[in-house]
C-alpha cells in the first residue's frame, strides 16, 4: 500500500471514528460538546501520528457534524479558523 492509499485509508478511518463520538455526544436529541470535545482529543492525537493534518481535520469534522461545528473545540496547538 503506498502513502496515498493509507492517508485515505486512515482518514476514512478517522470519519468513521468521528461519526461515532458524535453519536455518542447526542443524547435524547441534544448535542453534547463537551463529552464530544473530549472524546475528539484522541482522533486528533492518533490522526496527527498518521500524517493527518489541521486543515483536513478540521474539515472531516465539519463534514461529518455540519451544523454543531460551531460547538467544537478542535484540538490543535493554535486555532484555526473554521
Amino acid at each position: 500500500m503506498d502513502i496515498d492509499n493509507f492517508k485515505e485509508t486512515f482518514r476514512n478511518q478517522c470519519r468513521e471514528e468521528v461519526k461515532e463520538i458524535y453519536l455518542e455526544s447526542e443524547q435524547e436529541g441534544e448535542f453534547h460538546p463537551n463529552l464530544f470535545n473530549e472524546k475528539l482529543i484522541n482522533v486528533w492525537r492518533a490522526a496527527s501520528m498518521n500524517g493527518i493534518d489541521e486543515y483536513d481535520f478540521s474539515y472531516l469534522v465539519h463534514d461529518v457534524i455540519q451544523a454543531n461545528v460551531a460547538l467544537v473545540t478542535f484540538p490543535f496547538d493554535q486555532p484555526i479558523a473554521a
